[in-house]
């Protein structure tokens, strides 16, 4: 027998004895007892004040890390890292949830807010998805807005001024009040404008009726030079040319520091550079990624829209059905692919809208009314 267990000296006999504490009884009715040490036997107080001290400090790192999950803290669905720069984006979760039904463009706003234009609104959200403010705009014609932009630029004749392109002419409006400034401010005769971009002193539209790029610099009509794109005197033969695109739209880009303005070539799967003062093309600044290349641009008809970052980098997005987003430099190096989210991927192809605020955060306007937000993060 085990010296830890000493047998009791009485019997039970045939009667029915109920063990005691520490206590047991064998097939022959003898009870046993178990030796304890009183030093290290613990008392039931003793292990649930345990117990109950373990779960209280559970609860309280449990509500920290709850805490800490907000919409801003959470982690990203997607990181991307740039392979050369070392530059990392992520995507916030979750997406920005708009309040109109049908948006149609995006455009970046003043101090880190961005407009969202439909039918007959246009409206200031901040990072946060609140909408600050919102305007009607009378749409008589019963036009699609095409082109959104906000002329941010201090010195700027337009400063503070929001100019929404629709079909031929371009509207303004005080970015403040929301009034209307001038209808239109200018127009382009039998034009379809599907892009605005703006340097310190000027406006630039793209015309996808006519391929041309033209410049408005505050007078009462546009000013030369105007681009005819890849039409240029001198250079007919060694520039392509545009070919109108069926699905994808005509886009430009220009930057305060740059000296070009940039277009879209969705046909030649081409980004096309030209110098703002003279509309010569900089063909050492153009580059083009056909499909089935290194890097190349998907589908048929692509990049459909081109936004310059404020750190100089070049952002594309794509006609598809999955949104597909690619940074270059200035030379048309890739320095990263960013994607949606799986949820972003529809049955049915689109365009990708794109606004870039001035930390380099980038938003992308889907079809089902929600943004998209890829932030920059430094490390």
């Amino acid at each position: 027998m085990d010296k830890n267990i000493e047998p009791e000296s009485k019997s039970t006999g045939q009667k029915k004895v109920r063990p005691g504490k520490n206590e047991w009884i064998d097939t022959a009715g003898y009870t046993h007892r178990y030796f304890v040490d009183p030093r290290k036997e613990i008392s039931p107080r003793v292990t649930w004040s345990v117990l109950l001290l373990v779960t209280l400090l559970a609860s309280i790192i449990g509500w920290f890390c709850v805490r800490d999950i907000s919409p801003e803290k959470q982690s990203p669905r997607h990181v991307v890292q740039f392979p050369a720069s070392g530059k990392i984006f992520m995507v916030r979760r979750p997406p920005i949830t708009l309040k109109e039904d049908n948006p149609f463009l995006i455009a970046t706003g003043q101090d880190n807010t961005f407009l969202i234009a439909d039918s007959d609104e246009i409206a200031v959200y901040n990072l946060r998805g609140e909408k600050i403010k919102s305007f009607v705009w009378k749409n008589e014609r019963k036009k699609v807005p095409t082109a959104l932009l906000c002329v941010t630029q201090i010195n700027h004749p337009l400063h503070n001024t929001i100019l929404m392109a629709v079909g031929d002419e371009v509207l303004a409006f005080d970015a403040q009040e929301g009034t209307l400034v001038k209808d239109p401010v200018f127009s382009i005769l039998d034009g379809r404008i599907t892009d605005l971009a703006v340097d310190q002193k000027s406006v630039w539209a793209a015309d996808i009726q006519h391929g041309e790029i033209t410049r408005w610099d505050g007078e009462n009509d546009f000013q030369v030079p105007s681009l005819t794109v890849g039409n240029t005197e001198n250079e007919r033969d060694a520039f392509p040319g545009f070919l109108m695109p069926a699905t994808a739209g005509f886009s430009i880009t220009t930057f305060p520091v740059s000296r070009f303005i940039l277009a879209t070539n969705p046909k030649r799967f081409q980004i096309e550079a030209f110098n703002r003062e003279t509309g010569s093309w900089v063909p050492e600044n153009s580059w083009a990624c056909p499909p089935g290349t290194k890097n190349g641009f998907s589908g048929q008809e692509n990049p459909s829209r081109i936004k310059y970052l404020p750190n100089g980098s070049i952002l594309t997005t794509e006609y598809g059905k999955d949104g597909i987003i690619r940074l270059f430099d200035s030379k048309g190096e890739l320095q990263a692919v960013l994607t949606l989210p799986k949820e972003f991927v529809f049955s049915e192809p689109w365009i990708p809208e794109p606004a870039v605020l001035n930390n380099d955060c980038i938003l992308i306007l889907t079809p089902n009314a929600q943004v998209v937000v890829f932030e920059r993060l430094e490390h």
